[in-house]
């Protein structure tokens, strides 16, 4: 009972979860360049780490990649209901995250904003800042 959908949908949005490690710089870098954010966006049974419209930007603080097995349930989750989904992959082994990465993040969400697809996408970009995956599930 605890887990049933409307369960999981009311907790995410009570907001229980904390702004976790790179939120913050991000949510400050993507407002910055005038774009609105909702920290911890609730959708569906999910906290999203950045709502930022039609597309979420997620932190991934994990070695493995965020399209790996464990991970993919939610991404393909919510690009299927329709949220397109920004992954920031930061290796903890490695904690690189260059400037790059936060410009990269704001064009693909502006480019995204000015022309939004008529499916929803997915992005993954490394800390790095280089697009390591997109694709939609069509």
């Amino acid at each position: 009972l605890a887990n049933t959908p409307e369960m999981l949908g009311k907790r995410a949005k009570a907001g229980k979860r904390f702004i976790g490690k790179f939120e913050q710089e991000f949510i400050d870098a993507i407002s910055s360049a005038g774009i609105p954010t909702v920290p911890q966006e609730p959708f569906m049974s999910y906290n999203l780490d950045i709502g930022c419209g039609d597309i979420a930007v997620e932190i991934h603080t994990q070695t493995a990649s965020p399209l790996s097995p464990h991970f993919l349930p939610k991404l393909m989750n919510c690009v299927n209901a329709g949220k397109s989904m920004l992954y920031v992959w930061i290796n903890p082994t490695k904690n690189i995250l260059l400037p790059e990465c936060y410009e990269n993040v704001i064009s693909i969400i502006q480019q995204f904003s000015s022309n939004p697809p008529v499916r929803s996408k997915y992005w993954v970009i490394r800390g790095t800042g280089e697009l390591y995956a997109t694709g939609s599930f069509d």
